[in-house]
């Protein structure tokens, strides 16, 4: 860790320079964390904040300040979090003492966000709120995780792929699947009767129209019997 300081005229900055690593499942991100804390008299140190995002899917974390204990003048320094998968750009932000900041999850259209970890690890929906503490360093390191959707149901289980669901599948399966296209090649192996029904809502409540196979469907043996299933 490096850290220069400056005093001028009331003014106190710092650069600091932060590696960390978060083990995540069985990958280890190593991260390379910049940012400059500036603070006046008035207000105090700023304080960091580091977003990781992991999983199997997808998507976007975002901060919004809702609050700013500024005096004078305003916060013209905080830096706001702008994180995507896979792009370290924007992934860390600073905010001066006081400020309350929310981080809002956006998973792509193939993903859901599955959960907070670090420092967000108590909170339970898509929203965590921090405050900044003025600590002139690093203070929360947060990890989003979003992973792919479910796209294909079977009894109480899930899966990503259409071939994964068969391949799970026992006699008298049936499979359920949501209106997307999937670019893959199936095959159907066993000796196995199997119903699908595609064309599912993503929850799987309602048919709003049709699983398409962008590729093909082979049935070497056993039996589908399938319902809103187009290749194409």
């Amino acid at each position: 860790m490096t850290k220069e300081s400056t005093n001028k005229i009331g003014v106190l900055s710092f650069y600091e320079s932060i590696w960390f690593k978060a083990k995540i499942g069985r990958v280890l991100v190593i991260c390379f964390i910049a940012f400059t804390a500036v603070s006046t008299n008035a207000v105090g140190m700023q304080s960091g904040i580091a977003v990781v995002i992991n999983g199997s899917g997808a998507g976007a974390v975002n901060t919004n300040e809702i609050t700013k204990y500024c005096i004078n003048p305003p916060c013209p320094n905080n830096i706001n979090v702008h994180c995507i998968t896979g792009s370290d750009s924007g992934c860390a932000g600073s905010y001066d003492s006081g400020t309350v900041v929310r981080l809002y999850t956006t998973p792509d259209s193939k993903s859901i966000f599955a959960g907070w970890g670090g420092n967000c690890a108590d909170q339970s929906d898509p929203t965590c709120q921090l405050v900044s503490h003025g600590v002139g360093a690093l203070e929360y390191i947060v990890i989003a995780t979003f992973n792919n959707k479910p796209f294909f149901k079977a009894g109480g289980n899930y899966y990503t792929t259409i071939q994964d669901a068969f391949d799970a599948a026992a006699d008298g399966a049936v499979i359920e699947g949501i209106d997307n296209t999937f670019a893959e090649d199936v095959i159907l192996n066993k000796a196995i009767t199997i119903t699908f029904d595609g064309g599912k809502s993503d929850d799987f409540n309602s048919f709003i129209g049709s699983t398409k196979i962008n590729g093909s469907l082979t049935i070497s043996s056993g039996t589908l019997v399938a319902s809103n299933l187009e290749i194409i």
